[in-house]
């Protein structure tokens, strides 16, 4: 027996199959694009093909995210907080109180219970200031690939402050900074430090205790990471820090069946 979460988010979509003993067994990512039903879709089908299951199998499928009432072939939906906390749990990493979650377009922090249970959380969904898409953005309005900009924000020795929350502002700011000649890696970390203080302003808010689990696309990118971890020490990244959320669905959906009295 099978189960399936697609967590279609609003910048990629991620699809997880677990087994019975919530082993991954097939997954996708892909980005979403403009026609969400239509990407679920296609990320379903990559991720039964990654198993090498046919769709028969599969029992129920749960979908999350921002696009999750429009995901083809699911049984019903659950939102992204409680799927974000489900899949945390199932990651071996049961003492998990504060998980915080930076997306292409929101960031989230979860504070969860002994049980796995969400206790707390708060969400920033309103701006694309504090997100993916916000560095994407300045990266974008400077003619520059994101992965230089992350790189020399690692790198830099000082930090210039960007003071505007705003992405329109920031991108004015930083502008205004590089031209009269101050060093773009000290301006790059000012704009990844602007970026963690409004993630550091969500934590503190919901209730911080350690150590500090960080999932979402912007796992990836290393300037963000080295300055939690002076902020918070240990901050702990799973294998797979994208595909949370669909693995917290497709465990909810298998936890589901079983209250159903349709697994053995």
């Amino acid at each position: 027996m099978y189960y399936a979460g697609i967590d279609i988010g609003s910048t990629t979509t991620k699809t997880v199959i677990i087994d019975i003993k919530c082993n991954i067994v097939g997954k996708s990512l892909m980005k979403t694009g403009v026609n969400m039903k239509k990407t679920s879709e296609e990320s379903l089908l990559l991720s039964l093909e990654d198993s090498g299951i046919p769709s028969e199998r599969l029992r129920k499928i749960i979908a999350t995210g921002y696009g999750r009432n429009i995901a083809a072939y699911k049984d019903t939906t659950v939102p992204e907080i409680i799927a974000i906390a489900q899949g945390v749990s199932c990651c071996n990493n049961n003492g998990i109180k504060t998980i915080l979650d930076i997306g292409g377009q929101d960031t989230k922090v979860v504070k969860t219970g002994a049980d796995g249970n969400v206790i707390k959380f708060m969400m920033n969904d309103m701006c694309a200031a504090g997100t993916g898409r916000f560095l994407e953005n300045i990266a974008r309005a400077l003619e520059m690939k994101l992965e230089e900009m992350i790189e020399k924000g690692y790198n830099a020795v000082d930090i210039i402050e960007i003071a505007s929350a705003c992405t329109v502002f920031a991108e004015s700011e930083i502008i205004t900074c590089l031209s009269r000649g101050e060093k773009s890696e000290s301006v790059f970390a000012g704009l990844h430090k602007s970026m963690v203080k409004r993630a550091i302003t969500l934590v503190q808010n919901v209730g911080f205790t350690q150590p500090l689990f960080f999932t979402g696309g912007v796992t990836k990118n290393k300037c963000i990471r080295k300055m939690l971890e002076e902020k918070y020490g240990e901050v702990i990244i799973p294998d797979n820090p994208q595909l949370i959320s669909a693995m917290g669905a497709a465990v909810i959906a298998m936890n589901k069946d079983k209250e159903g009295g349709m697994v053995s």
